[in-house]
C-alpha cells in the first residue's frame, strides 16, 4: 500500500509578527504562489503562508513564540518535508512534518508498506 504519512499540528501563536521557525532549510515550494522559492525565513504575519521546506535536514524544529513558550518538535528520519502553514488574522501556526512532498501518491513518492508489513513514524512535541 502506498501512503504519505504526515502530521498537521496547530500551535497557538499570539504574536505571529515576531514568531519564527528555526530551520536550516534554503529551498521551499510556495503553495500560495505555486512556485519553488529560496527560503531564508518567513514572515508568519504576512498573509497566508503555505511553505513546503524541501531541504530541511535535522529531525526537528523549534517554533519561537515571543510572549509564549517555544514549541520544540522532533521526529523520525522518514520525514523529508517540513510544511509551515497559517492564515491571516488567525492566531495559529502549523508546523507539519511530512514523509514526502505534496501529491507524492500521484508523482511516485511516499512510503510503501507490503502486505503484513508496517511503517512507524514518530513525532515528539515539547514546550521549552
Amino acid at each position: 500500500m502506498a501512503m504519505q504519512p504526515g502530521l498537521h499540528p496547530y500551535f497557538a501563536v499570539p504574536d505571529k509578527a515576531s514568531a519564527r521557525v528555526a530551520t536550516d532549510a534554503t529551498v521551499a515550494w510556495d503553495n500560495v504562489a505555486a512556485a519553488r522559492v529560496p527560503f531564508s525565513g518567513v514572515d508568519l504575519a504576512s498573509g497566508e503562508v503555505d511553505l513546503h521546506l524541501l531541504d530541511h535536514h535535522p529531525h526537528g524544529a523549534r517554533l519561537v513564540r515571543p510572549g509564549a513558550r517555544d514549541v520544540v518538535l522532533s521526529w523520525s528520519s522518514d520525514v523529508s518535508v517540513l510544511v509551515l502553514w497559517t492564515l491571516p488574522g488567525r492566531p495559529f501556526v502549523c508546523v507539519e512534518p511530512w514523509t514526502a512532498p505534496a501529491n507524492a501518491l500521484q508523482t511516485g513518492g511516499g512510503v510503501t508498506v507490503q502486505p503484513g508489513g508496517a511503517h512507524v513514524s514518530t513525532l515528539a512535541i515539547a514546550v521549552d
